[in-house]
């Protein structure tokens, strides 16, 4: 194994771990949001989302796109890498496939996202699906 590839192997899982964490503070904001929306629901006996939670909500699907655009850009640069050694590409490219399909489902809840908090009729809960 060449050390030109352990290095780019190196560099990439250490931007996978980076847009692992940035998914994770996303998942923790969403929680926070539903959290809020629950406290606001004991004291008023409705379930909304004001427009900053519908806001937040969108930054946070925003960010989650850009996470999974960025996998799927890592899964791509994997699969290049694997091909220059010479090795089988099979299984990182049913991970591409997979990324492809989680970014395509990101990009679905931002839409929902978006749409709610642009018209505010509707209330987004912390997976993105209008309530």
């Amino acid at each position: 194994m060449n050390k030109n590839y352990i290095h780019e192997e190196i560099k990439i899982n250490i931007g996978r771990i980076i847009a692992i964490i940035v998914f994770i503070l996303t998942q923790i904001v969403a929680i926070l949001l539903a959290l809020k929306a629950i406290r606001s629901a004991d004291k008023t006996g409705k379930l909304a989302f004001d427009e900053e939670s519908r806001l937040y909500n969108l930054i946070e699907k925003l960010i989650i796109v850009l996470v999974f655009v960025y996998i799927t850009y890592t899964n791509i640069k994997y699969i290049n890498l694997a091909k220059k050694e010479g090795k089988e590409t099979k299984l990182l490219e049913r991970q591409l496939l997979a990324a492809v399909l989680a970014l395509t489902g990101s990009c679905i809840i931002l839409i929902n996202a978006y749409e709610s908090f642009k018209t505010g009729s509707g209330n987004v809960s912390s997976s993105g699906t209008v309530i």
